[in-house]
């Protein structure tokens, strides 16, 4: 279940079993959003602004804004977005980890063009090739999850995590976290809760780099 939060105060939400998605705000009555999603990978929706984007790491991200689906497959004025399995909004950019291509690759929309028109993330433009950061390429190791904690962006792999550290895609860059081979196997798992990060590691739950569980 994903909260869609409106300008007018309303709150609806996005109910999905991974390949069919509905809309509604008292659980009674539901409008349809989507369907067909691969039942392989879960799908997740995240509010961008005034409309919800879907992804799943197999399927075309799709976006909703409580009337019109969109695609955006590179069609009718789309942009071609990578096909991102985790996603964040952060410094008003979508943010996507691990597509079927490249599981390493971090990609991000663009708030500009060349010619300093601002623009949107569903916006043809907003995703040039350029915009990608690869976290640890060549670890060995599977992108597990995308969070924000205080402020900065942070990235999981199965050993390992970083922080995204920058304002501007002309000075983005990714930094290895101290972890001991530490990563994080669950996005789901994830939790900012009081002064920590919880999430779900190889060898148990972890707060922060301090293991709290057994095996």
């Amino acid at each position: 279940i994903f909260p869609f939060r409106r300008e007018n105060g309303n709150t609806t939400f996005l109910i999905t079993d991974s390949s069919l998605t509905l809309e509604t705000a008292d659980f009674k009555s539901y409008t349809f959003v989507s369907s067909g999603s691969n039942t392989g990978s879960l799908l997740n929706w995240l509010q961008v602004r005034n409309k919800m984007w879907g992804y799943n790491g197999i399927d075309f991200i799709k976006t909703w804004d409580g009337s019109a689906r969109q695609i955006l497959n590179g069609n009718g004025g789309t942009p071609n977005v990578p096909k991102f399995k985790y996603a964040q909004y952060w410094q008003e950019r979508v943010w996507g980890f691990n597509n079927p291509s490249v599981a390493s690759s971090l990609d991000f929309s663009s708030v500009v063009t060349t010619d300093a028109v601002i623009i949107n993330p569903d916006d043809s433009r907003a995703w040039p090739v350029t915009n990608s950061l690869k976290i640890g390429e060549g670890d060995g190791e599977l992108g597990t999850a995308l969070w924000v904690r205080n402020g900065q962006l942070k990235v999981g792999k199965e050993r390992s995590k970083y922080t995204i550290y920058g304002t501007a895609a002309s000075n983005y860059f990714a930094r290895k976290d101290i972890s001991n081979s530490v990563g994080i196997i669950s996005n789901d798992s994830i939790v900012n809760l009081d002064d920590g990060t919880y999430y779900l590691s190889q060898d148990g739950i972890y707060k922060d780099e301090q293991r709290i569980s057994d095996l």
